[in-house]
């Protein structure tokens, strides 16, 4: 019996699909990377920006002990789905501990206990009043609705 040769022209054809299909698996890779760690960065940067925007909006109710304006604010700033929680303490323990979280269905509700922190991205900012510190604020982002997001990017 005789072998059958292969042509050259088939290995060279295989060859350069595999070359092709590597390099754009790396390149993917390396896409993929890059935008995850793109998105994380904007995360970081929000939960700073909200932090400190939110140390700001409750300097005056927080020396002023307005806990309904307190109230308001926190509930204002869960809106940002990618938020999944603030604490609101003040220094002298005059006021109560504000905790907002998320429930299943991704609603705020307040609550009485802090919750467990996961792998969140967090920010810790002081609230100053005429430069004294009167208490902190602390933002919880989740990645999770980033993860989704980018699963849906890539698709």
């Amino acid at each position: 019996m005789k072998k059958k040769k292969t042509p050259i022209i088939l290995f060279i054809v295989v060859l350069l699909i595999s070359t092709i299909t590597l390099l754009l698996s790396i390149v993917g890779g390396i896409a993929f990377y890059n935008e995850k760690q793109y998105r994380e960065n904007r995360l970081k940067e929000s939960a700073a920006i909200l932090a400190k925007q939110l140390s700001l909006a409750l300097s005056v109710p927080v020396w002023n002990i307005d806990s309904k304006q307190i109230e308001i604010l926190s509930k204002s700033i869960m809106k940002d789905k990618n938020l999944y929680g603030i604490i609101i303490t003040s220094k002298d323990k005059i006021l109560e501990d504000v905790i907002l979280t998320r429930d299943k269905k991704w609603n705020s509700v307040s609550v009485k206990k802090r919750f467990e922190v996961k792998n969140w991205i967090t920010y810790k900012n002081v609230i100053f009043y005429n430069n004294q510190d009167i208490g902190t604020v602390e933002v919880f982002i989740t990645k999770k609705i980033k993860k989704k997001e980018l699963t849906e990017y890539l698709i």
